[in-house]
């Protein structure tokens, strides 16, 4: 299966989740009118139908949409725009397809030495490893969840993260470990302060130093 046809799968199912989640609210708003709201007072029983109403109508046209859009762009969408935004994008798409097809599968995504392929939610996200000097994961939380970002940083002090499970960061930062010698993984401070110094070689000898820490 080419990697178009199995996003597209994967946007198609993430649209049916959604509508599913959809229709149990659907339910779950017309419960509430049934047994709450049809014995309250004339006025505010209308007033409670109208918002039923609305937020029916929202619970189905949002998946409905979501459907649309993922039979017609699917998750292909931003990893087309990555291709086309490069000198060479059909060169690019067929490397980027490889990753796809042989790179390591972290279920939410791919990698190789050369590309991470991110999926989260109705969108995915290319990064190249290409002049990337560190990577590490990042942990931040909304309204009391912990949430995983995997964080990468490069010479030309641009960054890329993407939100991802723990255990797809973790088998990231192994990969890379594994099989990009140049670059540091794991948040320090030392690699921080040679970031913010520009020090892009005393980047590259944090990560020779880690590589050798690992192999004593």
């Amino acid at each position: 299966m080419s990697m178009f046809e199995e996003l597209k799968q994967k946007g198609h199912k993430l649209a049916v989740r959604s509508s599913i989640l959809g229709l149990i609210g659907i339910i779950a708003f017309v419960a509430i009118y049934i047994f709450y709201v049809s014995g309250f007072e004339p006025e505010a029983a209308e007033r409670w139908k109208w918002i039923m109403i609305i937020m029916c109508t929202l619970s189905v046209i949002g998946p409905a949409l979501n459907l649309r859009r993922a039979t017609s762009v699917s998750l292909m969408e931003n990893i087309k725009r990555f291709c086309d935004e490069s000198v060479n994008p059909d060169a690019t798409m067929a490397r980027i397809e490889k990753t796809w097809g042989e790179g390591v599968d972290f279920q939410s995504g791919r990698i190789d030495n050369e590309y991470i392929i991110c999926l989260f939610g109705m969108r995915s996200k290319v990064i190249p490893l290409e002049n990337a000097v560190c990577a590490y994961k990042y942990i931040s939380r909304s309204n009391g969840a912990m949430l995983v970002h995997l964080r990468v940083y490069f010479s030309n002090s641009k960054m890329e993260s993407c939100l991802l499970n723990e255990g797809a960061v973790d088998t990231i930062l192994s990969y890379i470990k594994k099989n990009c010698p140049d670059i540091a993984t794991g948040y320090t401070k030392e690699m921080e302060k040679l970031y913010d110094n520009k020090d892009m070689a005393g980047l590259k000898e944090l990560a020779h130093t880690q590589r050798k820490g690992q192999q004593v």
